[in-house]
């Protein structure tokens, strides 16, 4: 039935919301109309009228939430070139010149007010986190 589900979803919608589903493309958090559209399909979904599926002997799913910010903020700006300046880049000459790039930047706006550092650093870096809200498992024996 998941595998049927997604299908159905590559086919109707473009994309999946799956990233574990390997025979199509995830939706990309900025594509609202194909999440939209996998939402949709998902409420209306009726695998025994859309899918031939034998009975599953195993099922794993994962909830998740995205969210998304600016990053780094202008408060944490600071701490974030101190830990750029910090860094020992000897052996990747392109992260050195990136690095100076960036430190020179920011002094320079320390100057004239203005936000070209944060600028190249958010064009440059982005930042990840990942939450396992609960490692749970339940087997079903029959």
């Amino acid at each position: 039935e998941w595998d049927c589900f997604h299908r159905g979803a590559m086919q109707r919608c473009g994309c999946t919301d799956d990233a574990t589903f390997l025979e199509g493309s995830l939706c990309h958090f900025n594509d609202s109309s194909g999440r939209r559209c996998v939402n949709r399909l998902r409420s209306t979904w009726h695998a025994s009228s859309n899918c031939l599926c034998p009975i599953e002997c195993q099922k794993r799913s994962y909830s998740f939430d995205v969210s998304s910010s600016k990053w780094p903020t202008p408060a944490a700006l600071p701490q974030f070139v101190q830990t750029l300046s910090n860094l020992n880049v000897s052996t990747d000459a392109e992260a050195k010149e990136f690095l100076f790039e960036v430190v020179d930047l920011y002094a320079g706006d320390q100057r004239m007010r203005t936000n070209n550092a944060l600028m190249k650093i958010r064009e440059n870096y982005v930042k990840i986190t990942v939450y396992l809200g609960d490692s749970q498992v339940t087997r079903m024996v029959e």
